[in-house]
């Protein structure tokens, strides 16, 4: 890589690593990058309005073509706005190469204004942050940060890169390339045969699934039915491993320590690949691993083994490799007689799954009232969608609704793990991008949409068809939910401090149109398909608000 300006070096830095789109909302201690845009036609720039929305669009895009996106933000202050879809991404497992301009290392003593140690700011959210301090640096690091962000298990790094660096002489030459580190194999031959074993003698096996399996499903279809094993999702999993409507598919692993417990006692074996079983959201005295099941671990980060609460046997190795080795111990080992168990329990699985799609269907309430009922609601945006969907959803207390009806494939639905909201707009715009062909809805609450709602705009200057419904419940449902399970004042005077979006309600149409924005409101359960079709076929970013009861005390 040739030398140069500090600049030159960044820009032949991406142009070696794939990059094509730089994900930013410009400041001044950015400038030399945008100015360096102007003779760079091979880049495109695609703005944000707001730092928050600029990050999600970059995880976004990062999920659809599997390779690490770039960032730049300004300074303390925009990496600080950034950071929740940082935190998001780390959690989620997605590569980025978050940048910030520091100010100018000459009057950093001064303690100029916008300043901090960004480096330190970032460090508990990322797999790796440095600044760059010394021209020379400045390959090293960032070469550094793309190579980290891709290594599994993958996540966001940081660099904070002052101007004057970017302006600096570096030298006729840059460090020497070097090759990646080889990959993972398949693991311990003796792991492997102990878990085939423990498998192949189960009564009744349980696969659980974290999101980066989706990348070899079809090695997963193949495993879960050699053995009629059901199959979980992770808890809150941030991409769909495993195709939703498949006979053995039983939903995803709840964020709370009893629903683990329900889940994974139904079993006798537990396979969890590349999965986090233990991921509460409130605290618990209660194991969420029973007595007397035996749970494996298949993972491709060596620091997971050391967790508590992991499984009996941890293996370390490629997701891919693992499973596709334990499809051959397993059949192997089991013979006709297993092959003629999985049949049976495939049978007895589908059979089950149609008989709890009925009974929830039949448990739908009637349309009534002002609203829209929930329920009923989220099964007809769910029919509404087409195969090979992306879905990101961020309708935060409406999770557990949609999870009977979307039928979304390997890769297909997405979400963010780390909880924070305004996410789900900027996501979908940034996936859009990587994949104008594929239909790409949002689905947002009320609450969420009022996060960083800047993703529209973005989508609209840059002519994205992404689809954002929000299902507008007038209030942070999931809130007074946790504050019903407390049994305190609010439970006995049903009144709920800050948890209602009213007086005024939020004007989601003046919303959308002020950002460049379609918009529809569904005033029928039968308007909601037809408008979403309608969205789908629009040329730029369509809101659909779907207004629905809120919750009954």
């Amino acid at each position: 890589m040739p030398g140069g300006r500090g600049r030159e070096v960044l820009f032949g830095t991406l142009q070696e690593e794939g990059v094509e789109v730089i994900f930013g909302n410009p400041g001044t201690t950015e400038l030399p990058i945008y100015d360096e845009l102007v003779v760079r036609s091979e880049f495109r720039l695609v703005m944000g309005l707001q730092e928050g929305a600029v990050v999600a669009m970059a995880d976004g895009y990062a999920r659809v073509t599997g390779r690490p996106s770039f960032i730049t933000l300004h300074v303390a202050p925009g990496l600080a706005n950034g950071l929740g879809n940082v935190y998001n991404a780390w959690r989620s497992r997605v590569p980025l190469v978050v940048t910030a301009g520091q100010q100018d290392t000459r009057h950093l003593h001064q303690e100029p204004l916008l300043s901090a140690d960004l480096a330190a700011l970032a460090r508990p959210v990322t797999k790796a942050s440095f600044e760059v301090r010394r021209p020379e640096e400045l390959g090293p690091f960032l070469w550094r940060a793309f190579r980290l962000a891709a290594t599994p298990t993958r996540g966001p790094c940081f660099v904070s890169i002052p101007p004057d660096i970017l302006e600096a002489q570096v030298g006729d030459e840059a460090p020497p390339r070097r090759a990646p580190a080889p990959g993972l194999g398949p693991g311990g031959r003796e792991e492997l045969e102990e878990i085939a074993r423990a498998l192949t003698a189960a009564e009744r096996p349980l696969l659980v699934l974290g999101g980066e399996v989706a990348r070899v499903a079809p090695e997963a279809v193949a495993l879960a039915e050699a053995l009629g094993a059901r199959v979980m999702d992770e808890v809150l999993p941030a991409v769909s491993p495993f195709p939703r409507d498949h006979p053995l598919y039983s939903g995803f692993l709840p964020p709370v320590h009893t629903g683990v417990r329900h889940a994974l006692s139904q079993a006798d074996v537990v396979l969890g690949v590349s999965a986090e079983l233990v991921y509460p959201m409130y605290y618990s005295p209660v194991s969420p691993i029973p007595e007397g099941v035996r749970v494996f671990r298949v993972t491709e980060d060596p620091s997971f083994a050391a967790k508590e609460l992991q499984g009996e046997v941890t293996v370390v190795g490629d997701a891919g490799a693992v499973i596709g080795r334990l499809v051959e111990l397993v059949r192997q080992m089991g013979g006709p007689d297993l092959a003629g168990r999985a049949r049976a329990r495939m049978e007895e699985a589908a059979r089950l799954k149609e008989e709890s799609i009925a009974q929830a269907r039949a448990g739908l309430g009637e349309a009534g009232g002002e609203f829209l009922p929930p329920g009923p609601a989220c099964l007809a945006i769910s029919e509404a969608l087409p195969r090979g969907c992306l879905v990101f959803d961020e309708s935060v207390s409406l999770i557990g609704r949609f999870h009977p009806w979307l039928r979304s494939g390997p890769g297909e639905y997405h979400f963010a793990r780390g909880g924070g909201l305004g996410w789900g707009m900027g996501a979908a715009a940034g996936a859009k991008l990587a994949d104008r062909e594929r239909p790409v809805v949002a689905l947002v609450g009320d609450g969420s949409a009022c996060y960083a709602p800047q993703a529209l705009w973005t989508a609209a200057h840059e002519g994205l068809g992404v689809v954002v419904i929000i299902l507008n419940n007038r209030e942070y449902q999931i809130l007074k939910h946790g504050a019903l399970s407390m049994a305190g004042f609010a439970a006995k005077e049903k009144v709920f401090p800050g948890m209602d979006i009213t007086s005024p309600e939020v004007n989601f149409e003046g919303l959308a149109r002020a950002f460049g924005a379609g918009y529809s409101r569904a005033e029928r359960l039968e308007d909601i398909g037809t408008l979403i079709r309608q969205a789908l076929g629009a040329r730029g970013p369509w809101v659909v608000e779907v207004p629905i009861q809120g919750l009954q005390v």
